[in-house]
């Protein structure tokens, strides 16, 4: 079975990133940053394809990865250091 990052690791790549590309994750879609991180974070193409319901067994044909990186970003939303405004 394919094994992730923590979320708290996807969350301290996802703040890399935001500085990287200016300090703000206003200017950034959501879609724009999957890519960069799953490079940054060595996801092959198979795990950043893989659907939920293949790691979890709960009928969902959502993208894994994106969801732990909405996961993520959610928890640095939680202890403020991002506005979660969009």
């Amino acid at each position: 079975m394919a094994q992730y990052p923590s979320r708290d690791r996807i969350g301290n790549a996802l703040l890399t990133l935001f500085y990287l590309k200016g300090g703000s994750h206003h200017h950034l879609q959501s879609s724009d940053t999957y890519g960069p991180l799953a490079d940054n974070l060595r996801i092959g193409e198979a795990e950043r394809c893989l659907v939920q319901d293949e790691y979890y067994a709960n009928g969902s044909a959502a993208l894994l990865f994106p969801n732990l990186v909405q996961w993520a970003r959610r928890d640095l939303v939680d202890a403020g250091l991002i506005d979660g405004s969009e």
